[in-house]
């Protein structure tokens, strides 16, 4: 098992390597785009837009984008992991699969915590 995690984060900071060095290409490509169009435009100053001022900073917008897309992933990752704790007592090794009397890694004693078995005889567990 900790091989496997192990090959899994090698291949994960390869990826990530590998996107780091792509995005560094294209942030150079960008600059030298932007040196070449500086030469050939007026400058930016003499232009005027009405409302400028009231616009937000591009600064601003990648901030906001970047805070918007952290909550949805945090919210994706909320769902994915009740959507795994709701099909939990569906995958091998939890209580109803085990059979044998064991009890599943990480999953609650029988009639602890008031358990559906007592619920539905109308009992509570103390």
């Amino acid at each position: 098992m900790t091989e496997n995690r192990n090959i899994g984060q090698d291949v994960q900071a390869e990826i990530l390597k590998t996107v780091r060095r792509g995005q560094e290409a294209v942030v150079e490509a960008i600059k030298t785009w932007t040196d070449t169009v500086r030469t050939m435009t007026p400058p930016l100053s003499d232009v005027r837009l009405p409302f400028a001022s009231r616009l937000p900073k591009p600064e601003e917008l990648v901030g906001n984008a970047y805070d918007l897309a952290g909550k949805l992933l945090a919210g994706q990752r909320k769902f994915a992991e009740d959507v795994l704790h709701a099909t939990a007592s569906l995958l091998p090794g939890s209580d109803n699969d085990a059979g044998n009397g064991e009890q599943a890694p990480g999953s609650k004693a029988a009639g602890q915590n008031g358990s559906a078995a007592s619920k539905k005889n109308g009992s509570s567990a103390s």
